[in-house]
């Protein structure tokens, strides 16, 4: 099974432009971000899908120079990019990880696809309100997306790549994944969304300049050091009958 990550991109946020630009220990966040994705040893390819804006264009440079792929496609309609991003280079599965989330656990992703290979789900994603935000991100057959794009129908659908999916869970095959003890900390996220976001982070990475702590790492300097930062939005599962439990 080809597993390809799809990174989502753009310079142009609201709330915090360019911050995937933003330097943490002198390296690019978006950059910190990949040198991770590049230890998950089951993943046959990493994409930035990013838009056609003019201010993307760094994006793409930034792609070429860390010899990884790219798409460029719709700004609004970021199901079909990410979509399409898939097709591209021929994949049976993403992990779809948002730019926003530098710190993925590379070890947490790497036992996500063992058990997405041997229950062979529609998707697999880790259940809300468990591990703490930005350390996992769903897996999702390509014919769980196409099929999420032929039959979405409200914005919120298309801009958001698993919005159909868990507004119509009966019509998909869904492997939730739960954390251990050691990693559960639901109220403490790792996201890149407001300039806040980014001087926590930075707090986070003196700590570790090789960029390779786990999630329980993460949570025992924030502990330690007392730079917890709660959970903006919470979000609920949608159906607590269709999980699987499965232990790390």
């Amino acid at each position: 099974m080809k597993i390809v990550a799809t990174i989502e991109a753009r310079l142009n946020s609201k709330r915090l432009p360019k911050k995937h630009l933003y330097k943490i220990n002198g390296k690019l966040i978006i950059n910190l971000l990949i040198e991770r994705l590049k230890k998950i040893k089951n993943l046959s390819k990493i994409i930035i899908s990013t838009t056609n804006n003019n201010t993307d264009d760094e994006l793409v440079k930034i792609a070429k120079k860390n010899r990884i792929g790219f798409y460029r496609g719709s700004e609004e309609n970021v199901l079909e990019r990410v979509t399409k991003s898939a097709k591209k280079y021929s994949a049976d599965a993403i992990l779809q990880i948002s730019g926003d989330c530098p710190l993925i656990d590379y070890s947490l992703v790497n036992h996500q696809i063992e058990m997405f290979k041997i229950n062979n789900p529609d998707v697999s994603t880790p259940y809300w309100l468990n591990f703490p935000g930005g350390v996992c991100a769903p897996i999702i057959k390509v014919s769980a997306l196409q099929k999420s794009l032929r039959n979405s129908k409200t914005t919120s659908d298309f801009e958001h790549v698993t919005n159909y999916i868990f507004n119509n869970q009966k019509k998909f095959k869904i492997l939730y994944f739960l954390a251990p003890d050691s990693y559960k900390h639901p109220n403490l996220e790792f996201i890149l969304d407001t300039y806040d976001d980014f001087l926590f982070l930075k707090k986070i990475m003196k700590f570790d300049i090789q960029n390779k702590f786990t999630t329980t790492q993460l949570i025992d300097i924030c502990k330690k050091n007392k730079i917890l930062r709660k959970r903006k939005i919470i979000r609920k599962n949608k159906d607590k009958k269709k999980f699987i439990m499965n232990s790390l």
